[in-house]
This record gives C-alpha cells, structure tokens and sequence, in this order.
C-alpha cells in the first residue's frame, strides 16, 4: 500500500522515515525539483530537508494556498540559518493562527 507521505531529502540523516511507512526519495540538487514536481502529484504530505527546501523556495510556494500536498521543511543537522523555523513558524501561523 502507497503512503500519503513522501519525504524527500538530500541527506541520510533523514532514512528514519522509512520506519514509519513513507515513501522516501534521495535527491540531489540537480534532480531534486523533478522529483519534487513528481511527488506533489501523488503524497498529501511532503517533508523536505532544509537544504532542497531553500533550493526548491519559488516551487513550493506554488503549493501554498492549496490544501493539499501541505509540504514541511524539517531543520538539517548542519543548521542552515533558521530557514526551515522560519518556514514552520509561517506554516503554524497560516494553518493555526498562531505564532509559534
């Protein structure tokens, strides 16, 4: 059976997910917007690294105003300037209403 979530990463750090039934997707930078424009066809939720996220930014935002697929950008273990809070702080605000 398909998962709802996919989860594309950048990094191995990230291969837990695999555990919890998602579909995961190792990208690189130069292939990471195809597999991007891929799975948001398909996954009602979409968690992307740091990294791809601030690469992938004008795509995303396309997908903003949509129900679905809601796509969250988890924090990298190398720290990447507070990018994916940033984004998370944004997505609570606009879902919730509240300021995280």
């Amino acid at each position: 059976m398909k998962s709802d979530i996919a989860v594309l990463m950048d990094t191995k750090e990230f291969m837990i997910f695999e555990l919890t039934g998602a579909d995961v997707f190792m990208a690189e930078k130069n292939t990471a917007r195809d597999i991007l424009l891929d799975v948001v066809k398909s996954y009602k939720l979409i968690i992307i690294t740091e990294t791809l996220a601030k690469l992938l930014e004008s795509d995303i935002k396309n997908y903003e105003s949509k129900m679905y697929p809601i796509i969250l950008c988890l924090p990298s273990p190398k720290g990447e300037g507070g990018f994916a809070v940033k984004s998370l702080s944004k997505k609570a605000k606009t879902s919730l209403g509240v300021e995280i």
